[in-house]
């Protein structure tokens, strides 16, 4: 072992000599042997046992950490990728009829999308997305522009009266899922709330049934 690492200084340093020729030479051929000293003559074989440790211990963390999570969010019945909540109202959220309308309303008509396809839409049977331009509480009223459907008939600032159960209000949070159920709508909602509920008629004056609110 003692001769090899004497061959490489050997070798090392007749490289150095042979390439001074040049202005730039001897810099670099002082880079290339500092280099390989550093490789080949500093213990080279123990740092790379410390690389392979750590990509080792790298390696088993992330496996630990991908089985841990799996597990975790599948006992859940929170879908993957939401925290949970408190866990008494996990119950409630998921036989909330206002919630399953809601996700049946995203995934229906591919709110997450900007090819959001409205041709089946329908008041009767369908929830409706709009933002909240005035809120007047002595008279019950809100004032909506609709943001989907977009529809002839459905056109912008309508005042609508609110026939809301208690128990089908709902406050998302910044993540779209529930905050809070049970609620007054007129206790929370805001200017530039957005507004999701049913309509009870054609024209959407009167909306209902359910109404779910997300504030900014």
């Amino acid at each position: 072992m003692q001769e090899s690492v004497e061959t490489v200084k050997k070798y090392r340093k007749m490289d150095l000599v042979s390439t001074e020729s040049g202005p730039f030479c001897k810099p670099l051929a002082f880079i290339k042997f500092r280099f390989y000293n550093y490789l080949v003559l500093k213990n080279s074989f123990k740092y790379t046992k410390y690389l392979l440790f750590v990509l080792v211990v790298f390696s088993l963390s992330f496996i630990l950490y991908s089985a841990y999570s799996s597990y975790y969010y599948n006992r859940s019945p929170i879908p993957l990728g939401i925290p949970p909540r408190d866990k008494s109202l996990t119950q409630d959220i998921y036989e909330n009829f206002s919630f399953k309308a809601f996700r049946d309303f995203q995934s229906k008509f591919k709110l997450m999308s900007p090819n959001a396809d409205w041709s089946s839409w329908s008041w009767k049977d369908d929830m409706f997305m709009a933002q909240v331009t005035e809120v007047n509480k002595l008279d019950g009223t809100l004032t909506l522009v609709f943001l989907g459907p977009k529809t002839t008939a459905l056109s912008n600032n309508i005042v609508v009266e609110l026939s809301c159960p208690l128990k089908e209000s709902i406050l998302l949070d910044d993540q779209l899922f529930p905050k809070q159920i049970g609620l007054l709508v007129f206790d929370h909602i805001e200017l530039d709330s957005i507004l999701y509920s049913f309509c009870l008629n054609e024209t959407c004056t009167k909306i209902g049934k359910s109404c779910i609110i997300r504030n900014f």
